[in-house]
């Protein structure tokens, strides 16, 4: 006999790529935008006018770039920029 659907006021579980709306980037964004990452710096670039770090977050596949004055050292004490 197949499970009873889930009523209305239970919790359930399900993963982020599985949802059909909001967008799952927008649902990421709302969670975790002001989520604090550090990683290891592996290049300085610019665009000519601003300076950027490409870093490298363990657990991504990819690098990020993030501009260079929205940094700081992993141990610098005091408020994030």
């Amino acid at each position: 006999m197949p499970d009873a659907p889930p009523k209305t006021g239970q919790t359930v579980r399900f993963v982020v790529s599985d949802l059909v709306h909001p967008h799952p980037a927008r649902v990421l964004m709302e969670l975790f935008e002001q989520l604090r990452l550090e990683g290891e710096v592996a290049a300085e670039t610019t665009d000519g006018e601003a300076r950027y770090l490409v870093v490298r977050v363990e657990g991504l596949a990819d690098p990020v770039i993030v501009p260079l004055n929205k940094t700081q050292p992993a141990d610098a004490p005091g408020p994030f920029p």
